[in-house]
């Protein structure tokens, strides 16, 4: 876990105890990685990683805000230049829109959080600004977007889609294929990089391809099929769970 440290200044050890050597310090400000927390002698300690590499531990009771991607779970926000009601409006974020929390700040009694925009740009909102975790509707980690999407064209176009909604439906295997591969579509289109859905994609997306698959049923009196409704989606989100799997396992062995 990402954080950013609140406090004046802590300690990294060498091993979860005061005894041990201190191997840095962290002063206000500074940005480092969380890891397992462990217990000795009845004090709580998490490992931590400074941004050099190095490993040690700090204790469990320093404070540090969590720096994490969200989602604005309210209709807008100004995002503002400075940490004051007066300052200057930046820019304004909507609904849905995304950003990264990175501080936060106290100035006259009322909480801040500072705020990095995609575009980079940085600024303040209110602390009580209603917001949702990113991570609470990934469906995978960023970095298995590749995999995901092999997984859903590779076994979901040529193997899953094809012989479920194809052959079970009457439809040849190759003639299956074409549709197979445009139901695949509706899903590259609606997810976004970071395992999460953009509704406001895949809905045009799902409703586009069931009238694409309508018009070519009623001009050339073929039968069509488009991969939808629960059972649909289920099939294809497995098949890209199973690409994930199977892109772990050849890296896996690559490292052995």
């Amino acid at each position: 876990m990402e954080v950013k440290l609140l406090d004046e200044r802590a300690g990294v050890y060498e091993e979860s105890n005061t005894m041990s050597k201190i191997i840095g310090e962290l002063r206000l400000g500074d940005e480092f990685t969380l890891g397992k927390a462990v217990k000795t002698g009845g004090t709580e300690w998490v490992a931590a990683t400074m941004s050099d590499g190095a490993k040690g531990y700090v204790l469990g009771n320093i404070k540090v805000y969590s720096i994490r991607e969200v989602f604005l779970h309210q209709k807008n926000v100004n995002i503002l230049k400075a940490p004051a009601l007066d300052a200057k409006v930046k820019m304004i974020c909507k609904k849905g829109d995304k950003f990264t929390l990175s501080n936060l700040v106290t100035v006259g009694g009322i909480d801040w959080v500072e705020v990095r925009v995609e575009s980079g740009e940085v600024g303040f909102i209110p602390a009580e600004t209603r917001i949702k975790d990113i991570t609470s509707d990934q469906m995978f980690k960023e970095k298995d977007y590749k995999a995901f999407m092999v997984g859903i064209f590779l076994i979901g176009g040529l193997i899953g889609i094809p012989f479920t909604y194809g052959i079970g439906g009457g439809i040849g295997y190759f003639e299956s294929l074409p549709w197979s591969f445009v139901s695949c579509m509706v899903f590259l289109i609606a997810f976004r990089r970071n395992g999460t859905i953009s509704w406001g994609r895949a809905v045009p997306a799902i409703i586009g391809v069931m009238l694409l698959a309508k018009a070519y049923t009623g001009g050339s009196g073929k039968t069509s099929f488009a991969a939808g409704g629960v059972f649909g989606f289920l099939l294809v989100i497995v098949c890209g769970y199973a690409g994930i799997g199977i892109d772990r396992l050849l890296n896996r062995k690559e490292q052995q």
